[in-house]
């Protein structure tokens, strides 16, 4: 990101690019960052079977350890 062009963080860009407020722009880059170290939300996010607001719950509770256990408490 480019200072000069006014934007200060990916969560403003994201606010200023597709209408979110900052705050859900930066959950939404924390989130992404989660899932680098999350397999099986990931890949349950990347097929679209579990929605944002999901991730955005489990990425702050889940471990690379226990991710698939998550994943199965957000189906039931």
């Amino acid at each position: 990101m480019r200072a000069a062009r006014g934007v200060r963080s990916c969560a403003h860009w994201l606010s200023i690019n597709i209408g979110v407020d900052v705050f859900t722009g930066a959950e939404m880059v924390r989130a992404g960052h989660a899932l680098e170290e999350l397999p099986a939300l990931r890949a349950a996010f990347e097929a679209g079977r579990i929605s944002f607001d999901k991730i955005r719950a489990l990425t702050r509770v889940a471990t690379p350890g226990n991710d698939e256990v998550w994943l199965r408490v957000a189906w039931s």
